[in-house]
């Protein structure tokens, strides 16, 4: 390096530095991203549950809790094929929880849980 030059115009006149950053963000923006199909889509949210002799069953479903604090459930692709999943549970617990409590079935904790979930779409 020339004594006599500023910094500046001697890294200016090497174009290997520049062109090696170059290169590595086109790499870096041409390699595959790896994604995890997991987090993408849709997912059944149950309520948190805290016990209260108040509630049916003594268990009060915290509906209003932070979506951060619910309980994570199934995954799905599409909010579509979620709420699909999401009534089809309703029905089924509450065919089900009939079957074995006749008219008290509403109050049944599964039966609870399954109306109160929730879909929510992920990132």
């Amino acid at each position: 390096m020339d004594a006599g030059r500023p910094v500046e115009e001697a890294s200016m006149q090497n174009p290997v530095g520049p062109f090696l950053l170059a290169l590595s963000l086109v790499q870096a923006c041409a390699r595959p991203r790896a994604t995890d199909p997991g987090l993408a889509g849709w997912r059944l949210l149950y309520p948190p549950e805290m016990a209260d002799e108040h509630y049916p069953k003594g268990v009060h479903l915290l509906g209003a809790a932070p979506l951060s604090e619910w309980n994570l459930g199934e995954r799905y692709a599409s909010r579509d094929a979620c709420e699909a999943a999401r009534v089809q549970k309703i029905d089924e617990t509450i065919d089900r929880a009939r079957q074995e409590h006749g008219d008290a079935a509403k109050l049944e904790l599964p039966v609870r849980r399954a109306v109160n979930a929730r879909c929510v779409g992920g990132p």
